[in-house]
């Protein structure tokens, strides 16, 4: 741990700064799980980036033909 103390806008404060470990395990079914849920919305994302897309398009359309 760290402290170190000072002035900010004329009042004094103690910055303390720590370090921790973390140590995580990923089971590889786990991790397959999670690939085939981002890839899922992934797909979703760009279905629904396509379907905004169109409406674009057609607005854009619309104002062209005026």
């Amino acid at each position: 741990m760290e402290k170190r103390v000072q002035v900010i806008d004329s009042e004094g404060v103690v910055e303390i700064t720590e370090t921790t470990v973390e140590k995580k395990v990923f089971r590889e079914k786990d991790l397959l799980e999670q690939k085939a849920y981002f890839e899922q919305m992934i797909a979703k994302g760009q279905e629904g980036l396509a379907r905004v897309n169109s409406l674009l398009t057609d607005i854009s359309n619309a104002k062209i033909k005026r």
